[in-house]
């Protein structure tokens, strides 16, 4: 049988530190790239496409939305004729390089049209070569990053959804040698600045879920922390990389964040009392938006910033953290709900 086109999907915003690296191990395996860039101002797009299998789509919506990025990105996708093979990849989650010799792949290539492809996706630890949590070997959790191609659908939501076609009834394939490498935990500095902004996005999104609940849903790594086993990277998962003279560990850390403008402008258009009870205050927001009417950013507050923070919301905050590693955390946080909502 022939191999079918092997397609990329990536949503890029301001992506430039480690875009690409991205590009040149997944362009060792894949046939094309879809990057679906949203708004970037670091050079991400121009650097993308310098790559002969990159194809450079805007993402023109205003409003972080994962269904209609996901959407655009598939509508792209299918305009490459014959049968295809979808891969949905952030830009720092790089496929171990063993994909390139993996048996198991070339049986992934050949499954039927609509298989879920599920891959393990391996959390590395401040670089490549130690890892901390492998989703397969750990927690026995596998996650839909492919799709064999059948024109399926796409049912998706605003934020954490599924980035493949899934659904009841869909055959999957559950891959143990290719994992998908994390590069997150290799730069804290924007991983701190992104956590920020999703907490500020949920408040948004669901403005009846207690700040508590918030706090706990972003607040998994430093809960778990003292359980991670930190173990050494296989070099299989980088071998064929470096082989190809892919430099695979130095990490381009930005001065300031997309994310954190984001925020700013969240403060303008709901005001800032609106997340006085979220966990993002050991930022100086006003410091950076000093810094950002320099810079000329757009939408951020014109008027200086005053953190509306109450003595209890600095006694809440520092109780979350306090209690994160409590057995009893769950009766815990019953008392810290109730005392968020007075």
């Amino acid at each position: 049988m022939s191999r079918p086109q092997i397609i990329v999907m990536t949503p890029v915003r301001n992506e430039a530190w480690i875009l690409d690296r991205f590009i040149k191990c997944t362009s060792l395996w894949a046939d094309h790239i879809i990057i679906a860039n949203q708004s970037s101002d670091d050079g991400s797009a121009d650097l993308a496409r310098k790559y002969p299998k990159v194809t450079v789509v805007e993402n023109d919506n205003p409003e972080y939305d994962e269904a209609d990025r996901q959407k655009l990105l598939l509508r792209t996708a299918r305009l490459i004729p014959g049968p295809r093979v979808l891969i949905a990849l952030d830009a720092d989650e790089i496929m171990s390089a063993n994909i390139l010799d993996s048996a198991e792949w070339q049986t992934a290539l050949q499954m039927p049209p609509g298989t879920v492809l599920e891959f393990a996706k391996v959390d590395l630890y401040n670089s490549p070569a130690e890892y901390f949590l492998h989703s397969g070997e750990d927690r026995n959790a596998w996650l839909p990053f492919g799709y064999v191609d059948d024109n399926a659908a796409h049912e998706a939501e605003i934020i954490h959804t599924s980035r493949v076609p899934v659904g009841q009834g869909k055959k999957s394939l559950r891959l143990k040698e290719v994992v998908l490498l994390h590069y997150n935990q290799c730069n804290i500095p924007r991983m701190e600045s992104k956590d920020r902004w999703y907490r500020c996005f949920a408040r948004v999104l669901h403005p009846e879920m207690n700040v508590v609940e918030i706090h706990r849903l972003h607040d998994w790594y430093d809960r778990l922390k003292f359980k991670f086993r930190v173990r050494p990277s296989p070099d299989e998962w980088f071998r064929h990389y470096r082989a190809a003279g892919i430099e695979l560990s130095s990490i381009q850390v930005e001065r300031f964040f997309w994310s954190d403008w984001e925020i700013l402008r969240m403060f303008q258009k709901y005001g800032i009392e609106n997340f006085r009870g979220v966990d993002i205050w050991s930022v100086d927001w006003e410091a950076l938006r000093r810094i950002g009417i320099e810079m000329g950013i757009s939408g951020i507050p014109q008027t200086p910033l005053q953190a509306p923070l109450r003595r209890r919301d600095r006694w809440l905050h520092s109780a979350l953290k306090r209690t994160q590693y409590y057995r009893v955390r769950p009766y815990t946080d019953k008392l810290l709900k109730r005392i968020a909502n007075v």
